[in-house]
């Protein structure tokens, strides 16, 4: 039997069911299709691409390539029938002077005869020849290689390709081809690799094009091809972007393209040597990243095959207490910046659901069922379709809220997942809970007391909550109040914002009642008219307080010591008020108020804490005040690059100094590893702009950064930077001290700008 590929993108081989086609002149018995009792083809030339009416077949050949060996052809008269080798073949028609304008696909089992034979119907259009020059001596092993590059996309729809091969005699006398633009190369058999492929050439109707393809003068010429995965059931699959990165020229998209149903041809010219990466990007396929090697003065080659891009099913089996109405699925990528892939509204009857068409890659997919959120990762790099599953079983918690001693009415809080997704119970009035978790893993708890001024107590508990337990909080007892005063007059101020640390040690041993675990509660509080603020209930150890309020400096940070058994402990702190400001006006790129930018003024460039803080007005402007004078001004606005310089009081006439924020550049990713190649973690990192050297909480605060370190895969992101070039420099902790001290300078790696999609970087050790 004869078989062809099907569906939207169909192939153009149309088979003949009827004794003739209708109005045509010539006439096809199919009942005359069999050879020694089995079916047999026969193959009839149509005119043009649409054509509707059979060719007189004399003169025609069918031109059969075993797919197997597409160096191998073999020619067949038209209009006769015939029995190929079973096998599957790609054919043409050819006659006196025309061709078929693209290459069909068959395949032949040659199966028992069942009263008809089978007849394809194949266009052929008007032709030109392609040859090498005569007095060329080509060797016996170099073959002509051509592809026509328009012919496919003349149709309804995209058909496969018009691809011939030549050696010898037949190569110099040459071949027809439709007319149009084609590639001609020349390919070493022997050795396997292409000499050289010209730049596109075009064919004319009844003439002789010489070709003589030239190896690249200057860098290296690339080759690809790469095979779809399927039949084609929709356009979009047709629609695969290719790039070279890695390479001196910045990424480039190929000079050539021919997408074809079946396959996709790519060729660039000129690429200077070293290496590159090829990539390509589509709604529904993907290519394993592929390093190739670029030779001076060599045409590269390589073949690859295009993947469908894979599925994800998501199984959920979550308890009663845990219903779907308002839950969701997200698909995030797995790597810096956490990119959404998918977001999902899920029915409350849900049970399975599956993404289709997924990045290749790692991916983390969060389930929310509001407060809770659930996690799980999938690589699918593999290209693989994967399955997860979200499993939870209730836990059940009870406990006593204790003030002192005594039980004690309160709110206790779960958080569950992330900030503002709580979990909140009401005690009774003996202080009594009940809670149902569905997370096992370590929970931070907060404890609001009845009637008690202050922020609710902040617990971190010491062991992971894994299984249904009862858990009481002992909250110890005291007052604990914060005066913020004036320390020019020593008056109260109002609604000042007192930021404390409450360090401690906890898991104390009972012989040496001493511990090497310590741990930190944050918590802040807002001064009342009288200035006055109250903590939380505070363990004994060590009090940290900084306090800021409008129109004063911020104060350094003041250590306190918190003692055991005092009912009622005071702190005071005075603020020192700012001295004659100049105001300064700041002004996005495009010329608009920097309306919101945060401002601050520091002593230093690295982890140093700042002297004041602020933020411009809706018409860009702010304050700064004399005590900057000699300090580093850090800016940052999220429409645009980060600035910093130093501060020198101005005296300017009207509104005072305008400083313009410089535009932003994307986003800069850095991979950081080790000198054996694996991710350097805890790698701390330095930037070097404008012969800054930037630092810690400076770097983190310019960059617009997660931290002034690496991730725990090696990974750092700079959001904020100004379209500049710029210096990177990364370091193991065992050197930090003498990198600050600056011996490391001259080793920091240069980033002209615009950067590369990642910068890959070596840690000193």
């Amino acid at each position: 039997m004869v078989g062809t590929r099907g569906g939207l993108l169909a192939l153009a081989m149309v088979f003949l069911v009827a004794a003739q086609v209708a109005a045509a002149p010539v006439e096809i018995d199919l009942t005359e299709g069999v050879i020694d009792g089995r079916i047999a083809v026969s193959f009839w030339p149509v005119k043009g691409y649409h054509g509707q009416m059979l060719e007189d077949p004399s003169g025609f050949e069918v031109h059969l390539v075993p797919a197997e060996n597409l160096d191998e052809e073999s020619t067949q008269p038209a209009g006769k029938w015939i029995q190929p080798s079973p096998g599957r073949y790609k054919y043409w028609l050819e006659g006196p002077d025309s061709i078929s304008p693209f290459s069909s696909v068959m395949s032949y089992v040659g199966g028992p005869f069942k009263g008809a034979g089978l007849a394809s119907a194949t266009p052929v259009v008007p032709a030109g020849i392609v040859a090498l020059p005569p007095e060329l001596e080509l060797p016996e092993h170099v073959m002509l290689r051509l592809l026509h590059l328009d012919s496919h996309n003349r149709g309804e729809f995209p058909q496969p390709e018009m691809s011939r091969r030549a050696s010898g005699e037949v190569a110099l006398r040459g071949v027809r081809m439709p007319a149009g633009r084609i590639l001609a190369a020349l390919f070493d058999n022997r050795d396997q690799e292409y000499l050289a492929v010209s730049r596109p050439l075009e064919v004319s109707l009844g003439e002789i094009l010489r070709v003589h393809p030239q190896p690249p003068e200057a860098g290296t010429d690339l080759i690809v091809r790469l095979e779809r995965p399927k039949i084609l059931n929709d356009l979009t699959d047709y629609d695969v972007k290719l790039k070279l990165t890695g390479i001196e020229d910045g990424a480039r998209e190929p000079d050539v393209v021919v997408p074809t149903p079946t396959r996709l041809y790519a060729v660039w010219y000129g690429i200077r040597a070293g290496y590159a990466n090829l990539e390509a990007s589509s709604p529904t396929v993907f290519l394993k990243p592929q390093e190739i090697v670029m030779r001076p003065g060599k045409v590269e080659r390589y073949g690859g095959e295009l993947q469908p891009l894979p599925n994800l099913d998501v199984h959920i089996e979550l308890p009663p207490e845990l219903p779907l109405e308002a839950a969701t699925l997200e698909i995030l990528r797995d790597r810096p910046g956490k990119d959404r892939v998918r977001l999902a509204e899920l029915a409350p009857e849900t049970t399975v659901f599956r993404f289709e068409k997924l990045p290749a890659e790692e991916l983390e997919v969060i389930l929310r069922v509001p407060p809770w959120g659930f996690h799980e990762r999938s690589d699918m790099s593999d290209g693989l379709d994967h399955t997860i599953f979200f499993q939870r079983e209730p836990i059940y918690v009870d406990g006593t809220v204790y003030l002192g001693a005594e039980p004690h009415p309160a709110v206790v809080t779960f958080r569950v997942y992330r900030m503002g997704d709580d979990l909140s119970i009401q005690t009774d009035d003996s202080g009594h809970y009940e809670a149902v978790l569905f997370n096992p893993r370590y929970y931070l708890v907060s404890v609001a007391l009845k009637d008690i001024k202050g922020p609710p107590y902040i617990d971190f508990l010491d062991e992971p909550i894994i299984e249904s337990t009862t858990l009481d909080f002992r909250i110890p007892a005291g007052i604990y109040r914060v005066n913020v005063c004036d320390a020019n007059t020593g008056q109260g101020i109002a609604t000042a914002e007192v930021s404390a640390s409450n360090i401690f040690s906890s898991n104390i041993n009972p012989s040496t009642h001493e511990s090497d675990d310590k741990k930190t509660v944050c918590q802040r509080a807002v001064t009342d008219q009288d200035g006055v603020a109250y903590l939380q209930p505070l363990r004994p150890g060590k009090l940290v307080l900084k306090v800021s309020a409008e129109g004063y400096l911020p104060s350094e940070e003041i250590e306190n010591s918190v003692e055991e058994g005092v009912e009622t402990q005071e702190f005071t702190v005075n603020l020192v008020p700012i001295e004659t400001p100049t105001r300064l006006r700041i002004l996005l790129p495009t010329r608009s108020p920097a309306a919101g930018a945060e401002v601050r003024a520091q002593p230093a460039l690295g982890n140093t804490n700042a002297i004041w803080e602020g933020r411009a007005d809706a018409k860009g402007f702010v304050e700064i005040p004399k005590q900057a004078e000699g300090a580093f001004i850090l800016i940052r606005h999220p429409n645009a690059g980060s600035l910093i310089r130093k501060w020198r009081e101005l005296d300017v006439a009207g509104t005072g100094p305008v400083w313009t924020l410089p535009a932003a550049a994307p986003a800069l990713k850095v991979q950081v590893n080790r000198s054996w190649g694996e991710p350097a973690r805890l790698a701390e990192m330095a930037l070097f702009v404008d012969n800054l050297r930037l630092t810690g909480i400076t770097l983190r605060l310019f960059a617009g950064a997660s931290s002034s370190g690496v991730d725990r895969d090696g990974f750092w992101q700079a959001n904020t930077l100004p379209q500049a070039p710029i210096r990177l420099f990364a370091w193991m902790p065992g050197v930090m001290s003498e990198v600050l001290a600056g011996r490391y300078d001259g080793m920091a790696v240069s980033i002209p700008y615009p950067w590369q999609d990642i910068i890959e970087l070596d840690a000193v050790e």
